[in-house]
Formats: C-alpha cells, structure tokens, sequence
C-alpha cells in the first residue's frame, strides 16, 4: 500500500509539474511568435535544435548511471562514491560543453553562412552558450537529487524552469526586441532555477556535502561503462525529436522552420499526460 500510495504521489506531482511547465513553455511560444519575425522565430529554435542535439553527449550517459549506482553506493555507506561520482559527471560536462563552445566560436561565421543561411545565426550562437554552461551545474544537481528520489523537487524544476522563462522572456524583451531574448531568458531562467536546486541540495543531502572527495578511476570506468550504451540510446531519441526543425533549416528558410514550430507544439500539447507512466 505504501508503494502504491508513492506510486500515486509521484504520478500526481510529476502531472502537475510537467503539465503546468508545458504550458508556460507553451506561453512562450506564443509572446515570441506574436513579438518576433517569422525568420527570428524560425532561427531560434533552429539554433535550439542543433544546440540539443550535438549536446545529447554531454553526459556521455553519466546521468543514467549515476542514479543507477547511488542506491548501491548509498545502502553500503559509500558516500564518497557518491559525491565522486557526481563531481566526475559535472567534469564530463564541463569537457565536452567547453569543446563545443570552442568549436561553434571558430565556427559561427560558417555555420550562419551555410546552414543557418543568415548573419544573425552567427551572433545568436554564442548568445545561447550562458544557457548551456549554467545548465552543466543545473543538471548536475538535477540528477543528484533524483538519485535521492526527490522527485517533487524534479518535477518543480521542470515548472520553475519554463516559469522563470517566461517571466524573463517578457522582462528582457524591451532590451533586446529581437532573437537574442529567448537566449538571455533561457540563461536567466536556468540561473534562477539552479540556485533554487542549490538550496535543496544544501538543505537535504548533507552526507553527500560532507563526504570526502576522490577522483577514482575504477568508479569512472563502471559508470562510464554502464552509461556510455544510453548515450546511443539518447542520440536515437534526439535525432528523432530534432531532425525535422535540423532538415527544415537546411532545406527550406527560417519562415518555414516558424511555421513548423508553431503548428507542431499544438498537435502535441497533451502529450505530457503519458510521460509520467514512463519515466
């Protein structure tokens, strides 16, 4: 009965959180779609899809694995196993964010030119870059907490993070006014959010906080090993969410990838009422 009523609870809160996190996002689709040009619009959630999917190796897997291994490491008292773990995730991230910025920085004139097709692609891919290095702690935390089974926390994030969006969409916009706002709000909203997540991790996990720390290659290999086949798995996953907006840009112009993104979000707005049966 216990399990059950778990069960149902975390049914419920992820129901709310994710319903009421699709709608915001939702919400933003509409005010960008109302304030921006259709090629601005087009262009942002082109450079959106093409950041998600060279990024879906961020974690290499290491995500996955660690909330697989921290209940083992967690029942024998291993603490350390558990923040070194999760130090070793951040670390991964940080390498493989760093050499993506660094190669979209020597690249963007090319890209704007032969993909994105439009010389303001080249200044709003390194305007999204804030967003995903703050996203690199943001997930970390994410993922430490859901090994922990927080799962109300997990799915406030998920609100917090598409609430902060809006309300910053809507602030900056009088200061940006164009493209640019989507990336200075999702920067701003993923700061907001992280810090939120800080403050739970400080206030809840504090055998984690004070467990010592040890870069230990044996635990990097096991979960390495464990993660790197969800790493595949993911990027199947990502190229079948993003390759029609990835295509689209290439092939057609920036007004049609608009048009797509507005039609598509609309057909699939319910869609989050299956998502908590899954995961």
């Amino acid at each position: 009965m216990d399990i059950a009523r778990r069960l149902l609870r975390g049914f419920t809160v992820f129901t709310l959180g994710s319903g009421a996190a699709a709608l915001c996002f939702y919400a933003v689709r509409v005010i960008l779609a109302r304030w921006l040009d259709p090629a601005q619009y087009g262009l942002v959630f082109s450079i959106i899809a093409f950041y998600s999917l060279i990024l879906t190796y961020r974690m290499l897997g290491f995500g996955t694995a660690f909330v697989r291994f921290v209940p083992e490491f967690k029942l024998a008292g291993d603490w350390w196993k558990v923040k070194s773990a999760a130090v070793q995730m951040l670390a991964i991230q940080v390498a493989v964010v760093a050499l993506v910025s660094a190669a979209v920085i020597a690249g963007r004139g090319f890209l704007a030119a032969s993909y994105f097709k439009v010389p303001e692609a080249s200044v709003l891919l390194v305007a999204f870059l804030p967003y995903f290095w703050i996203t690199v702690f943001g997930d970390t935390l994410e993922n430490i907490l859901y090994a922990f089974n927080r799962i109300g926390t997990f799915a406030w994030k998920k609100f917090l993070d598409q609430a902060f969006l809006l309300v910053f969409v809507v602030l900056l916009f009088p200061w940006f006014e164009d493209a640019r706002v989507m990336a200075a709000g999702m920067a701003a909203a993923a700061l907001f959010s992280t810090i939120w997540l800080a403050t739970r991790y400080v206030r809840s996990l504090p055998e984690v906080r004070a467990a010592p720390f040890s870069w230990d290659w044996k635990l990097f290999r096991k979960i390495f090993d464990f993660g790197l086949p969800q790493t595949f798995a993911n990027t199947g996953i990502a190229l079948f969410t993003y390759i029609d907006t990835l295509l689209l840009t290439y092939f057609k112009t920036l007004t049609d990838v608009a048009l797509y993104n507005v039609a598509l979000p609309i057909s699939l707005l319910l869609m989050y009422f299956r998502k908590p049966l899954i995961v």
